[in-house]
């Protein structure tokens, strides 16, 4: 009697599988496999075997009705991207980290120059004075998700001695991805090889001059020291 009740419910699954739509099947499916279940368990009292067989058969119409459900979700998924604004896939620009250092014209010479060639470096060299390579530079990393053609490098220091800030700016195309960028104060713009900044500020600037990353030693802020008694009077 088993048989035959199992027999017909296939029968009936393939009558219906013709003739129903897809979200009246998916309710007909789990309701017979839920019921077919129970009949089994309760009514015929199979062995442990044959009743594995009818969970099984309930998980795969489960199963099955979760995967006929993938391809909506994923139209869903593909229309949302589409009509997303645009700052999802802007990101951020962060700076990684600044080495201030002097550097003299020695250190930038390789083998290729020798040769003919140009100066070819890691970094991407930008200097206030182009004709000149020594001076004080500021090693800085950047890590941006997007390339930022025609962006500014603002670079504000403040020498021993000086009480206001002085500013060097440096046309930049930033590239996308991890790039380190050799900012230099060379040639008049440095004093010289023992001299160091007392504060410095690096500021990155879009082309609208809105700021989109900044990094500053400790010292920029500090308020200036007092003038000594002495040298007031």
């Amino acid at each position: 009697m088993a048989r035959l009740g199992a027999l017909a419910l296939a029968a009936g699954f393939m009558v219906n599988d013709r003739i129903c739509g897809q979200a009246s099947r998916e309710a007909i499916q789990l309701t017979l496999g839920r019921r077919w279940h129970e009949s089994c368990k309760l009514r015929f009292r199979l062995s442990s075997a044959s009743l594995s067989l009818c969970r099984s058969r309930v998980a795969s119409i489960q199963l099955s009705i979760m995967f006929t459900r993938i391809p909506c979700l994923f139209r869903l998924a593909v229309l949302a991207l589409a009509f997303a604004p645009s700052w999802v896939s802007a990101g951020p620009v962060k700076i990684i980290r600044v080495w201030p250092d002097y550097r003299d014209a020695a250190s930038f010479v390789r083998i290729g120059e020798y040769f003919g060639g140009k100066e070819n470096a890691p970094e991407l060299i930008v200097r206030s004075r182009e004709d000149s390579r020594e001076g004080y530079y500021f090693l800085t990393r950047f890590k941006t998700v997007d390339a930022l053609p025609g962006s500014i490098l603002a670079l504000e220091y403040v020498l021993p001695g000086d009480e206001a800030p002085r500013v060097q700016f440096f046309p930049l195309d930033l590239p996308r991805g991890s790039r380190a960028v050799l900012a230099g104060l060379t040639g008049s713009d440095w004093p010289g090889a023992a001299i160091a900044p007392s504060a410095w500020r690096l500021r990155l600037l879009g082309p609208a001059g809105n700021e989109l990353a900044r990094q500053q030693s400790f010292l920029w802020s500090l308020p200036p020291l007092p003038l000594p008694a002495t040298a007031v009077n």
